[in-house]
């Protein structure tokens, strides 16, 4: 008995794989706004239905993609990158323009498609633990970069690398909400604004 529901599980486990490594494919081909459930259920071979037995929503299904392939992305180099940065703000800033930049480039229809589903759904929802694990796998690339800072002398051992990387990833996140908004906003715009507020962070922080 514990073998057949071993096998199950692992069935389910190909399926939703596949699942994800087909949407994410469609999304980098046609946008979120073009991409159909239906298409992604027919590259699978499988039936519409399938699909939404694991992900409730075209949303959730792509967020679930984004935390996908965070979670099996590991840049070494950008680690090593890093560390030669000339400070702090230097550092940040190439770490947002590794890990932040697709979502600061994100179209603004599918912002808004996103924000609209987010709203409306019942709590809990697997979108929004998406969008947590999503944030974390993300955030965590910040964190891991303060640390070996850290390591290297770089950082005074009192250094909280977890606070200070989530008090920096609102900052950008606020800047990114603000550009849906402003449609004036150029993306050079919102990374100077990004690099000026953490600037004036760590100016306060560390040397306050």
């Amino acid at each position: 008995m514990a073998i057949i529901i071993n096998l199950r599980e692992k069935k389910k486990e190909r399926i939703k794989t596949q699942i994800l490594e087909v949407a994410k494919k469609i999304f980098e081909e046609k946008g979120y706004e073009d991409t159909s459930i239906s298409e992604i259920a027919r590259r699978c071979d499988i039936g519409v239905g399938t699909v939404y037995n694991y992900f409730a929503s075209k949303p959730e299904l792509f967020v679930s993609v984004m935390a996908d392939v965070e979670s099996r992305s590991e840049d070494f180099k950008f680690y090593e990158e890093v560390q030669e940065a000339d400070d702090l703000t230097d550092l940040v800033m190439r770490y947002v323009l590794k890990y932040l930049d697709p979502y600061i480039k994100m179209d603004q229809k599918t912002l808004f498609s996103l924000m609209k589903a987010m709203m409306s759904v019942k709590l809990p929802s697997g979108m929004v633990q998406g969008l947590l694990k999503l944030d974390q796998l993300v955030m965590s690339k910040l964190v891991k970069a303060f640390e070996l800072r850290k390591q290297q002398g770089k950082l005074p051992s009192g250094f909280d690398s977890l606070l200070h990387s989530e008090n920096i990833y609102s900052i950008a996140g606020c800047e990114v909400l603000y550009s849906m908004f402003d449609i004036t906003r150029d993306m050079d715009t919102v990374y100077e604004r990004i690099e000026h507020k953490v600037h004036l962070y760590f100016s306060t922080k560390l040397e306050g």
